[in-house]
């Protein structure tokens, strides 16, 4: 790895493009080449499957903000998730209230049901007091985190009290 990445820096580097320029073309096919070695490695249906980002966090707020948008809804049963507004400014932890319900029994639930959550005050008192609420669920996702863990949560949460 050592060394495609020196052999990359001393010979290849520039911005991958199909462009007139020779450099850049030769980048834009390692790129590619190394897109189908990784689709391939991972058993993805293609390629474009695969989507490189600059690190962990960047990875897990992409997916996050992208499944996490779709998937859950603020106001979907009594659930009301706190903060942004927006997918492309949450981040892969996120707080939320179930109405009608204690915090402390939602835990509890999903702690019944093999699920990790946190709940209280989260250390966040000011912030969760600005948000109108005094105590919230907070749910993390990680690299190792799995969709079907995700859909299992969300499908907890769809459970009436």
């Amino acid at each position: 790895m050592i060394d495609a990445l020196s052999n990359f820096y001393l010979h290849d580097n520039a911005n991958p493009a199909k462009t007139l320029h020779s450099l850049a073309r030769r980048s834009a096919t390692l790129y590619e080449k190394a897109r189908e070695t990784v689709a391939r490695f991972v058993h993805a249906r293609a390629p474009q499957e695969i989507v490189w980002t600059r690190g962990t966090t960047e990875a897990i707020n992409l997916v996050a903000s992208s499944w996490g948008g779709a998937n859950l809804h603020s106001g979907e049963k009594g659930l009301r998730i706190l903060g942004p507004t927006q997918p492309n400014e949450r981040v892969s932890v996120f707080s939320f209230v179930v109405e009608n319900r204690p915090v402390l029994d939602v835990v509890k639930e999903l702690d019944a049901l093999g699920i990790a959550v946190r709940g209280g005050d989260l250390a966040s008192l000011p912030v969760l007091k600005r948000m109108g609420v005094g105590a919230a669920v907070r749910a993390s996702c990680y690299a190792y985190t799995s969709v079907e863990e995700v859909d299992q949560l969300i499908a907890a949460l769809r459970i009436p009290a």
